[in-house]
């Protein structure tokens, strides 16, 4: 941005590629304590690589957007697609484990392109292309969220000014975990039993398809 007079325009390098991820983190605050950082991260990637413009999200042009996103990414890393290490890993890995790769470095990066591609795969090219899986997973994190939500409205619960919570010992928590613990538990739903081998093979073989090679 830039002031001109005492306006602000937006110049020729504008981007909102990060705006639009940060906003999609504020839109899903609710599910963000259940789901591991591939899908918190992946999902606002996959948002933010969605043509933007006049104000409209071109949701129909996603493939579009998919490709730019991966010749970026190979134009900034020299990386092939091929170049993804463990995707099975990567769905089980715990926030402790990718913050400690170090914020802004190349396996940083790497993350980020990864959890997108995920993302991507499962919102168009896995199953039957409509998102089926991801949207039954989701919806599981759903019911651990409205459980949680129904458990601190509960009014024999109260949150301390110290951030910790009391209840009775008759009252019993939740059965999900509120935490990343939940989503990382739940992952099979994704994988649908594939092993590392076999899912690769097809999450690669689905982006050829569309002309990702």
């Amino acid at each position: 941005m830039e002031l001109r007079a005492k306006t602000w325009f937006k110049n020729p390098a504008y981007n909102n590629e990060t705006i639009v991820h940060e906003v999609t983190h504020q839109m899903m605050d609710e599910f963000l304590p259940f789901l591991p950082l591939w899908i918190i991260e992946g999902t606002a990637e996959y948002t933010s690589m969605i043509p933007f413009h006049n104000g409209a999200f071109a949701c129909n042009a996603h493939e579009r957007g998919i490709r730019e996103y991966v010749k970026n990414y190979q134009t900034l890393t020299r990386s092939s697609l091929l170049d993804t290490g463990s995707l099975t890993e990567l769905l089980s890995l715990r926030a402790q484990e990718w913050h400690a790769r170090g914020e802004g470095n190349r396996d940083q990066v790497r993350l980020y392109f990864k959890s997108c591609l995920l993302v991507y795969f499962f919102c168009h090219l896995d199953g039957d292309g409509h998102g089926t899986p991801f949207l039954q997973y989701l919806d599981q994190i759903r019911e651990a969220r409205d459980a949680w939500t129904a458990f601190y409205c509960n009014p024999e619960v109260h949150r301390n000014a110290d951030g910790t919570v009391s209840y009775p010992a008759s009252l019993s928590l939740p059965t999900q975990s509120r935490s990343e613990v939940t989503g990382i538990n739940l992952t099979n739903i994704l994988l649908a039993n594939r092993g590392e081998t076999e899912f690769k093979k097809q999450f690669l073989d689905s982006f050829r398809k569309i002309g990702i090679r």
